[in-house]
């Protein structure tokens, strides 16, 4: 059953740096992955820091999506764009 939690949670973990907005605002951590709930929490406590206008169109998809997820107030094309 252990081994079972860890895939999910290992299914979850994302690469930081391969979303720009989210790299800016990770500038002080030391690990190159976190989940995705961790990396929404970011976005959500920073988003009037998040430049809208300069997000690459993956990386507002994944906004989206995992707001949708996790039930955000970020959901939404409005906001993410």
């Amino acid at each position: 059953m252990q081994n079972a939690i860890l895939e999910h949670h290992k299914d979850q973990l994302i690469f930081w740096n391969d979303f720009p907005e989210l790299a800016a605002l990770c500038w002080n951590r030391h690990t190159p992955q976190m989940t995705e709930e961790t990396a929404l929490r970011l976005y959500e406590t920073n988003w009037a820091f998040v430049n809208r206008n300069t997000m690459p169109p993956h990386e507002k998809e994944f906004v989206t999506r995992i707001a949708k997820k996790f039930g955000s107030y970020l959901q939404g094309p409005h906001r993410a764009s």
